[in-house]
């Protein structure tokens, strides 16, 4: 067996030292078992090896076992943590005992461990990297043995993608039990500029620029490796980061190669469809994918730290994101791969969205989906019974996500149209969405269609014609009208004309 398998890898001189992170496991020391749980690329394996070597620095006794699938079953996985402990002295040869996974022979394998580490006279320190890949029952079932029998001076550190199936609850309660997830393993802003300016150099790059890595990042370790690889080879690219990280030859092979090489083909379909949503649940990704197993797979997705965190929010419902640069990696190559099925999930979602009172939501995907007819209707639905300025500037915002050709169509949303453009210093747009209101059948409207010349008044004061202003009001003063908002508009529009018209010589 290679020597390699029970060797940390090399910390190397411009490695981020997690010193944070580092702090906190110094601080459970005492620790039966230590868990460090995140994706992949998320530097479990560099913390492990620089808690290493802190411990041999205490003068503790290290070993150190990296798996590999060939550590699937559990006599594979006994033979190799045992030969890993005989390297820092423990005395057992129980050869005999690694093919019994019966619970007698599993009970006698344990028990010559720890009386092996009683015979020590230091604390062991055992690290054991990547136990993601043990798929066998039988080795669980050892390890929490061996978890629960562990003497004072046995210490158990693991680092996985996923949490182990360990019964955790006692540890945890008794204090013997410390813990990192990938909420806790992302560099920090300081990491970050660490990192770059060891590699880099210092001040090579602004303020703003390391902002950026961490913006786009979010701090995930190997894409600000990526990255930081990226700008030593082309620094003229950092101009266009936010467009080329994801598309960087490295990242996306990382993606594709340690991310999605191992996933069913079921979870790798659904993560594609979910990463074409800001936030997604396990209702909208039933809705979305048809999967009746949705909820099930988020979970499987969240366990397994497939980039995946859930959103703090008030509501009852659990809400999700990916990672952003993975979330556009998987959509891009949705998109490329079948941009049909894409577009078929934005009008799903859209339904559901809209069904669900996420209206400008509903709206963005029914758009994304080519569906403006039904964005429109949506639009519609949203105008409330009172306006006010606060309701007009988000309309807009929904608004213009419409062709002008769907906006002809909806007449009523092109009056709120016009009157926004009109009152926000875009008199030019104003004036051509006016005429294409005023050739429609806005005439069927008669509550609106009093209401026209408010806009063009508007435009007028937009271009200082006060008595083009008065001369479109005047014929108002006297109508009446319903909608409190064009009332309070009319006598807004009066009173400014009237005012400057007197100041004017």
């Amino acid at each position: 067996m290679a020597s390699t398998r029970f060797s940390p890898p090399r910390i190397g001189s411009k490695t981020v030292r997690r010193a944070d992170l580092l702090t906190h496991l110094e601080r459970m020391r005492h620790a039966t078992l230590a868990l460090v749980t995140g994706s992949a690329g998320y530097g479990k394996t560099t913390l492990l090896a620089q808690w290493r070597e802190r411990c041999v620095k205490a003068g503790a006794d290290v070993a150190w076992l990296s798996l590999s699938a060939d550590e699937a079953d559990y006599a594979a996985f006994c033979a190799t943590l045992f030969m890993a402990m005989q390297r820092v002295g423990l005395r057992a040869e129980p050869e005999l005992l690694f093919e019994d996974a019966n619970p007698a022979g599993m009970d006698a394998l344990v028990a010559m461990l720890v009386d092996g580490v009683l015979d020590l006279s230091k604390d062991i320190y055992v690290f054991i990297d990547d136990y993601h890949l043990v798929d066998a029952p039988p080795v669980h079932r050892f390890m929490q043995k061996l978890l629960d029998q562990a003497p004072g001076t046995l210490h158990v550190v693991i680092a996985s993608r996923v949490a182990p199936p360990l019964a955790l609850s006692r540890l945890r309660m008794t204090n013997q039990l410390a813990e990192l997830d990938s909420t806790a393993l992302p560099l920090g802003m300081a990491e970050t500029r660490s990192f770059v300016e060891e590699n880099l150099g210092t001040g090579t790059l602004h303020a703003d620029d390391l902002r950026l890595i961490q913006d786009v990042t979010g701090g995930w370790p190997s894409c600000v490796q990526l990255i930081v690889i990226m700008l030593k080879n082309r620094p003229a690219s950092l101009g266009t980061l936010r467009d080329l990280a994801w598309r960087h030859g490295d990242l996306q092979t990382y993606l594709s190669e340690e991310v999605m090489a191992n996933l069913p083909a079921e979870l790798v379909a659904f993560a594609g469809a979910l990463s074409l949503f800001r936030r997604f649940s396990a209702p909208l990704a039933r809705h979305v994918t048809g999967n009746a197993n949705a909820r099930d797979l988020l979970k499987r997705m969240e366990d397994e730290n497939l980039l995946i965190n859930r959103i703090d929010c008030d509501e009852r419902l659990a809400w999700y994101r990916f990672h952003p640069l993975f979330g556009d990696f998987l959509a891009a190559r949705l998109v490329a791969a079948d941009p049909s099925g894409a577009q078929g999930f934005h009008l799903r979602a859209s339904r559901w969205f809209a069904e669900h009172g996420y209206l400008a939501v509903a709206v963005r995907h029914a758009s994304a989906g080519g569906d403006h007819e039904f964005a429109a209707t949506v639009i519609e639905s949203a105008e409330p019974a009172t306006w006010s300025l606060e309701y007009l500037s988000p309309m807009l915002h929904l608004l213009e996500r419409l062709p002008e050709a769907t906006l002809v169509q909806h007449q009523r949303l092109l009056f709120i149209a016009c009157l926004t453009v009109a009152l926000t210093t875009r008199p030019g747009k104003a004036a051509a969405w006016l005429t294409r209101l005023e050739s429609g059948d806005i005439t069927r409207d008669r509550a609106l269609t009093t209401c026209i010349p408010l806009i063009h008044a508007a435009i007028a004061f937009q271009n200082d014609d006060m008595p083009r202003m008065l001369e479109l009001l005047e014929p108002l003063r006297d109508v009446s009208i319903d909608n409190p908002f064009l009332r309070y508009l009319l006598v807004a529009e009066m009173c400014v004309a009237l005012t400057l018209c007197e100041t004017v010589p």
